[in-house]
């Protein structure tokens, strides 16, 4: 049997898993530094029991069905909560001292009437003018909403999430928190409108939920009935194993052997050892570029410094005060939250057996925090976003033992990215593929990183 080793063992990598063990043509195994397969996707029990994901973590149909139905078929289609048409991703945003329970895109309503008024103008004397093509994302809020919205308002949302311009970050900060749209009108008005797709394209309709369905994507968002994403993964990798493929969890890799342009074997310690996969005939990487470029003599310049993520996992007894919102993020300057998910509201398991309400807090921070001085912030914040009524709601408050990581998309960070990429891409390794979060190929979604996964392994199939 032909050899093939994937490296990374988050959701990327588990399905390129499932998909090359359908049939019995291979020998698999899946290398993946962490205790606990998932990545992201996965879940975090603490000692005393309690069980969160890391955020929100809704899988989206990537409108494939060599992936949605592999994915999908892990568990029986009654487990499953499909969230569809204008429930698929209810979100918000707390803008202007307002949760916006009815959008997450920004509502200039909000501001000022003479403010509202000049974006207004702004907006519409921008759609003739000549576009110049977007280097940044400043460039590219520009070229959609004219100089004066992107610089009254846009500017103030991005240093507050991202600690940095428009004129230094990259087009791909508008799609993690979304800012391609914005909300000018009413929604008497807007129906209207909704008739260009121009004007759709890039002015929001006020109401969420009261959308025209017809002009969404039938893409729907999957949530396993049981709440926890990990028994989810666990499912995955209980099938994995079935079908043969080995899995190696806390590997730690060494060397990869190549001669010319083939991978030949890699050496990986586990457990206080060191293990090596010879003849291998096909490696694929299931992370980020430059990890993949550190084994194959690329230096990597100094990176913009990270914001430090935590993760903040609650319990009220309260039902938290953000309507059907799954989740809403913080644009107002002041809170270190990024983001707020109430697992609840799209997993009605989520609720204890005792009647109490899980969270979850992203906090961005420049400076490692004691746990001490976070629960401190992280019950305060909660308490002035007004997602409580009092500290006495808080019944539970935990973190994780160490910080994540959140990677700033800065024009330098993601030049790195595509460095590697193009030294991988020169190196000419006819036996290796690569999928991970790369700015550059518009890669920074589940669903994206899943197709593409797919499109870099179907010649396997």
């Amino acid at each position: 049997m032909k050899k093939i080793v994937i490296i990374g063992g988050g959701l990327g990598g588990l399905y390129s898993a499932l998909k090359l063990s359908e049939t019995s043509k291979y020998d698999i195994t899946i290398l993946d530094s962490s205790a606990q397969f998932g990545g992201s996707y996965g879940s975090y029990t603490y000692e005393d029991g309690a069980l969160f994901d890391y955020g929100i973590h809704v899988i989206y149909e990537a409108m494939n069905e060599d992936v949605d139905k592999t994915l999908r078929d892990i568990i029986p289609t009654s487990e499953w909560n499909f969230l569809v048409g204008n429930k698929k991703d209810i979100a918000g945003t707390y803008y202007k001292g307002k949760l916006q329970e009815y959008s997450h895109y920004i509502d200039i309503r909000s501001q000022e009437s003479q403010i509202h008024q000049k974006a207004i103008g702004s907006f519409f004397n921008n759609i003739e003018n000549e576009k110049i093509e977007a280097t940044n994302v400043y460039e590219y809020l520009t070229n959609r909403f004219g100089k004066y919205i992107t610089d009254t308002i846009h500017e103030d949302v991005l240093q507050k999430l991202y600690s940095d311009n428009g004129k230094n970050l990259h087009l791909m900060v508008s799609k993690i928190v979304p800012l391609e749209r914005v909300i000018l009108y009413s929604e008497e008005f807007v129906k209207d409108l909704m008739g260009s797709s121009y004007i759709r394209n890039k002015i929001a309709y006020p109401d969420q939920l009261n959308f025209d369905e017809s002009l969404k994507s039938k893409q729907r968002g999957l949530y396993p009935k049981q709440f926890g994403m990990q028994g989810y993964v666990n499912r995955i990798v209980d099938l994995l194993k079935k079908r043969g493929v080995k899995l190696i969890s806390s590997v730690q890799i060494e060397n990869i052997n190549k001669s010319e342009d083939k991978i030949n074997s890699i050496e990986y310690i586990h457990d206080d050892r060191t293990d090596t996969i010879d003849n291998i005939s096909h490696l694929h990487w299931a992370i980020p570029e430059e990890s993949v470029a550190r084994f194959f003599d690329f230096n990597i310049s100094e990176k913009d410094k990270p914001k430090h993520l935590y993760y903040i996992h609650l319990y009220t007894n309260q039902k938290p005060k953000m309507g059907k919102l799954y989740y809403f993020y913080i644009l107002d300057k002041g809170f270190s939250s990024f983001r707020i998910s109430s697992y609840y509201n799209y997993c009605t398991d989520a609720k204890t057996n005792d009647g109490l309400y899980p969270i979850c807090m992203e906090m961005h921070f420049d400076k490692e925090q004691d746990k001490k001085s976070l629960f401190i912030q992280a019950k305060k914040e909660l308490l002035s976003l007004n997602v409580v009524d009092k500290d006495d709601n808080i019944v539970y408050i935990n973190t994780p033992s160490k910080s994540s990581v959140f990677p700033v998309p800065t024009l330098k960070n993601t030049k790195i990215t595509k460095d590697a990429d193009n030294h991988i891409q020169s190196l000419g390794i006819k036996n290796m593929t690569y999928t991970g979060v790369c700015p550059e190929k518009e890669l920074f979604f589940l669903h994206d990183i899943l197709l593409e996964n797919f499109n870099q392994i179907k010649d396997l199939l």
